[in-house]
């Protein structure tokens, strides 16, 4: 059978088993009165279970697997991030269960990121053209991890929103390898468990990502690109992989600079995210959701572009597509400002206790 159709069986198989775990979910978790709880930080009511990633990466994990043994293609190089990541899910489905501290997550997220990055032989090795030595490589990339395990974590607080960064992100990754003349099949299978789950977590949804979600899809989208090298797009590695989570990471920069400026702890929570930010100027969720992933969508579609461009052009537009992201970054919060202080808002800002 040809490898490409093979690929899209997979595909389909891989989408099909993770929304039918994600239903599965759904029925037990309404069965046994496990829902996420209503705090002054949600911006959901109502009984929804948190234990999406539970689907994504059940499926995930059996048809990368599978996928393996049936082509012969697995790669032991591979093996120190393909565990970090199963460990940093498996924390967060603790978390989702005993809403562990965020010190505890913290400390968990360290050791496993260390270790992960420590063993294997991918890390971030070029600075525009420059070759960066092993050990200062290797610091870079953990920080790189932990940033994005945190950030696609605290983005995830709308309906899709995560996830939805997530697809765009991966299956531009995907599409880079292809033009490249690879497959992917890795980044096939995550888009397809991905889109299992989104079919649930649709306004209104009937589950969410948790921690077990978020923290591995952040986790997927630090590392998949420091696995599809190639000679091409490698003076703009680090620019690429920031615009394929530019959007999260400004997300956490700024909430790390508001909790130290208000001289609060990083582990605090509020209602100053970017996507509570757009619901407190006026924004629907699903409207917010839309206008945070066009952007992102913009973004990402500016580097497979960039692929096709030589390498002071592709650096001068992925360098642009970043300016964008903290342009809007800059001006919602603004807006926002304005609008606290004329109107109140609608969702003010709420510091809260670490938990």
């Amino acid at each position: 059978m040809n490898k490409g159709v093979l690929c899209l069986i997979i595909a389909f198989a891989s989408f099909l088993f993770s929304a039918s775990v994600e239903r599965l979910t759904i029925n037990i978790c309404a069965k046994y009165k496990k829902f996420d709880p209503v705090t002054d930080r949600s911006v959901h009511s109502g009984n929804v279970s948190r234990f999406g990633g539970i689907g994504i990466f059940v499926s995930f994990g059996f048809f990368c697997i599978l996928s393996s043994l049936y082509f012969n293609s697995f790669y032991l190089d591979l093996l120190p991030f393909f565990i970090g990541g199963a460990f940093i899910w498996l924390g967060g489905v603790i978390d989702d269960f005993t809403n562990l501290h965020a010190r505890y997550k913290f400390l968990f997220q360290i050791i496993i990121v260390f270790l992960s990055v420590s063993f294997s032989p991918f890390y971030i090795d070029n600075f525009f053209g420059l070759t960066i030595p092993v050990i200062p490589g290797k610091f870079i990339t953990f920080c790189w991890v932990m940033v994005l395990v945190n950030a696609f974590n605290l983005i995830d607080g709308i309906d899709l929103l995560c996830s939805s960064l997530v697809l765009i992100s991966i299956t531009v990754v995907t599409i880079i390898c292809y033009l490249k003349g690879t497959i992917f099949l890795s980044g096939i299978i995550l888009c397809s468990s991905l889109l299992g789950f989104m079919m649930f977590n649709k306004p209104k949804a009937k589950i969410f990502l948790g921690d077990s979600g978020s923290q591995t899809l952040g986790y997927c989208v630090a590392v998949f690109p420091l696995i599809c090298k190639y000679p091409s797009v490698k003076n703009n590695e680090m620019l690429i992989m920031l615009i394929l989570a530019s959007i999260p990471v400004e997300d956490v920069i700024a909430a790390v600079w508001r909790r130290l400026r208000d001289k609060r702890s990083v582990f605090s929570s509020d209602r100053a995210h970017i996507h509570h930010k757009l619901m407190n100027i006026g924004f629907s969720s699903g409207q917010t959701c839309f206008y945070i992933t066009l952007i992102h969508l913009i973004n990402c579609a500016i580097i497979v572009i960039s692929v096709f461009m030589g390498k002071y052009a592709s650096i001068a537009v992925l360098g642009g597509a970043v300016i964008i992201t903290q342009v809007v970054f800059i001006s919602i919060h603004f807006i926002n400002r304005a609008v606290n202080r004329k109107l109140k808002g609608l969702l003010p800002e709420n510091p809260q206790e670490e938990h």
